[in-house]
């Protein structure tokens, strides 16, 4: 196959790629076209198809592995395809290994190197936290090798979230030598957990995109409680208890959508007019949140899109808001100055502690949901968000 990365304008290419998205659009002649990305290891590359009921187009989906006949074109200053023919191929016709962006380093090597960092770390609680994460937790060891430190803005690729920590590492490592008075033992654990959170905030490729976890929590959020549990690496079997995903709030979503039944959905935040007429139209047939999400996605609306909007509902979502304040989670006790300074000069207000913050009801909501299903699924006590207090270490 030819690689993405060779492609040269003028030229005809043909193959299989992995098609990332495909949106329809339409012209601002009201003629009907179609927005694709195609995907391999060496990268991707917009596409378009400007006939898309021509006989040479086939039906395929977001996801698939599709045989293509194009004309590689630029359009301004980028690579771009006019896609003739597409055919959605069968497995077996296809190795994964080429569609999939892979660090150029070799991942065993690195881990390693990152290996070797974790035993430097001589504080006896630092310590444990580091091998039960990166040691011990074999199917957390797996997802940190092989998935991304984010969808496209930073090593997007596999392996990326751990060439991304290690090299965090290394340069918190040069601070150590270069200023002795730091916190060694501190500075490592947080430059190889900064962004453990990932590995369940971004699903594996090839789809490399948001989980419900990573949408409703957000990777700090998960790194947080991950860090805080009596082994973070139990975080995905703790006490054999495995987390909670988008099914866990079936029955809440489907009493959230039969309570509201009959009325327009467009008021939630980013819920289409198609996908609310989907939503009525197939309600009859909800089973779980994960089929019923299955079942509302077409070729405009991505299951990622579906997730979110479905979320949204559920969390009575109606509009964008903006931050308006900080929270604190934790701090050495030698940066309590540099919190002094950020209480003292912040533009937004700045919280250690939910008790008495004055925030809305709305603004505990989602936490609240969280924690009482997690509850109720795992037969553990309820964390009250007011009673987590900031980690002073």
């Amino acid at each position: 196959m030819k690689y993405i990365e060779t492609f040269r304008e003028g030229e005809r290419v043909s193959g299989i790629y992995l098609c990332k998205t495909r949106q329809s659009a339409l012209t601002k002649a009201g003629k009907a076209y179609e927005n694709l990305m195609f995907q391999d290891k060496t990268g991707t590359v917009d596409a378009k198809i400007w006939d898309p009921n021509s006989n040479g187009i086939d039906d395929f989906e977001s996801m698939d592995y599709v045989d293509i006949v194009a004309d590689v074109t630029s359009f301004q200053g980028q690579i771009q395809l006019n896609v003739k023919r597409a055919r959605k191929v069968r497995e077996g016709e296809y190795n994964p290994a080429d569609y999939l962006p892979v660090s150029k380093k070799d991942i065993e090597k690195m881990y390693q190197e990152l290996l070797e960092y974790v035993n430097k770390v001589t504080n006896p609680y630092l310590s444990v936290l580091l091998k039960d994460l990166f040691v011990n937790d074999q199917e957390f060891v797996r997802a940190f090798k092989f998935n991304s430190a984010a969808k496209t803005v930073h090593h997007g690729f596999v392996g990326g979230l751990l060439e991304h920590t290690l090299s965090v590492t290394k340069l918190c490592n040069y601070y150590i030598q270069a200023y002795p008075m730091l916190n060694k033992d501190l500075l490592y654990t947080a430059a190889m957990c900064h962004d453990i959170g990932k590995v369940y905030e971004l699903s594996p490729f090839p789809a490399n995109d948001y989980t419900d976890e990573g949408q409703l929590l957000g990777h700090i959020v998960i790194g947080t409680e991950m860090a805080q549990l009596p082994s973070p690496g139990i975080y995905h079997s703790y006490e054999g208890k495995t987390p909670l995903t988008e099914d866990a709030f079936s029955l809440l979503l489907l009493q959230r959508l039969r309570s509201i039944q009959g009325t327009s959905l467009n008021s939630f935040f980013d819920v289409p007019e198609e996908l609310s007429n989907r939503i009525w139209n197939r309600l009859d047939e909800f089973t779980s949140f994960s089929d019923f999400a299955e079942l509302l996605k077409s070729r405009n609306l991505t299951r990622t899109a579906v997730n979110r909007a479905l979320l949204h509902i559920l969390l009575d979502i109606r509009q964008y808001r903006r931050a308006d304040h900080l929270r604190v989670l934790g701090l050495q006790k030698e940066a309590k100055v540099l919190l002094n300074l950020l209480s003292t000069h912040g533009r937004l207000p700045l919280l250690t502690g939910l008790s008495g913050s004055g925030l809305p009801e709305h603004t505990f909501y989602p936490d609240r949901l969280y924690e009482s299903v997690r509850s109720l699924v795992h037969g553990i006590p309820y964390q009250n968000e007011h009673r987590r207090k900031m980690l002073i270490v």
